[in-house]
């Protein structure tokens, strides 16, 4: 496959991945849109405690908050991955309950764990279940464009949640870093986009540096950890390709000593370390000394630096790579980026599973 002769794209992206991908700066600020229409209940004033609940391409904007907002939130936000809810989900607990399709069997369970304790639920889907019980028991629910692949909605889920809290008074006003984010996806859909040749498109290169390699992400705790997540994932279902991802520091007490194993095929292995300008100094040198460490066991290394001045346009610079990065990866491995077969093939198996 050659990355430059996009006139083959068609044959294997048949539902047209790519446009999504293209039109992400444009979705943000639909999904700001969509948090501003939102009719909130007068009671919906009071939290000690936030919880985002999702799976998948739905729990990562649940990811992307806590990384965004640590420093920032005056009361605890945790993502939850869940059928359950923590015991301590209460009446003063703010639940968001995401799920793209509206039929994911977790944040269903979920949901009405929260909803016989009184929290107060805010739904976040495109339709199915979800949409009905919110509509069912008058619980507000930002609905998003349908038709898509969950994966390929994160701007939708993630932007329309953060400009509910930003309605919500709990977060100070992010309009600012939303018009920067939109700004440095746009000038990074020109650059990285199909009618750049190689030469001159990072993301194209670093798709045939990993093209038929094992990719491990490295990230940075509370901060580009959610990132890293979300390009393993991104490599996984669009790529159709495994993935791993660690955080420093933990991943200096463990990890680091795994790269002495005599199993790993040294050639064929690739570690991606997020960037960020802003990330501590401490967190720098250990970066540094990681890099160089697995430089000495025949590790090859990528860095990939963030974009943007704000904390938001930052973290979404890098994600948005990923984007681009595992599309063409997909168009490498003569994959089709939407379908997810083997998701489907596991839903039907658990529907049809007999206690």
């Amino acid at each position: 496959m050659n990355l430059d002769k996009t006139e083959t794209f068609a044959q294997i992206d048949r539902s047209n991945m790519m446009s999504l991908v293209l039109g992400f700066p444009d979705e943000i600020r639909e999904a700001v849109d969509i948090g501003n229409r939102l009719d909130i209940p007068s009671g919906y004033k009071k939290f000690s405690k936030i919880s985002v609940t999702g799976m998948g391409g739905s729990g990562i904007p649940g990811d992307f908050l806590k990384a965004l907002l640590s420093r920032e939130l005056p009361l605890p936000l945790i993502v939850n991955k869940d059928y359950s809810v923590p015991r301590f989900t209460d009446r003063d607990t703010l639940v968001f309950a995401v799920s793209y399709s509206g039929n994911t069997e977790e944040t269903i369970a979920a949901f009405k764990a929260a909803h016989e304790v009184g929290a107060k639920i805010i739904g976040v889907t495109s339709g199915g279940e979800l949409l009905k019980l919110c509509q069912d028991r008058s619980i507000p629910c930002i609905i998003i464009p349908d038709g898509r692949q969950t994966r390929a909605s994160f701007g939708y889920l993630f932007f329309s949640i953060l400009t509910l809290l930003q309605r919500l008074n709990i977060i100070g006003a992010k309009t600012r870093d939303i018009q920067e984010t939109v700004a440095v996806t746009q000038k990074m859909r020109q650059e990285l986009g199909p009618s750049v040749v190689t030469t001159n498109n990072a993301a194209k290169s670093l798709a045939l540096k990993l093209s038929g390699k094992s990719v491990i992400i490295y990230g940075t705790q509370s901060h580009t950890d959610a990132v890293a997540l979300r390009w393993k994932q991104q490599l996984n279902e669009n790529s159709k390709m495994p993935a791993r991802y660690e955080a420093f520091p933990e991943l200096n007490h463990n990890e680091i000593v795994a790269w002495d194993s005599p199993q790993i095929n040294r050639t064929q292995t690739e570690v991606i370390l997020l960037r960020d300008e802003q990330e501590f100094s401490q967190i720098k040198k250990r970066i540094e000394v990681t890099k160089e460490f697995l430089g000495s066991r025949g590790i090859s290394t990528t860095e990939v630096w963030s974009q943007g001045h704000s904390l938001l346009a930052r973290l979404i610079s890098l994600s948005y790579f990923s984007d681009f990065v595992s599309f063409y990866l997909a168009m490498l491995n003569n994959v089709d980026p939407t379908p997810v077969e083997a998701i489907l093939y596991f839903k039907q198996k658990l529907a049809a599973w007999k206690d």
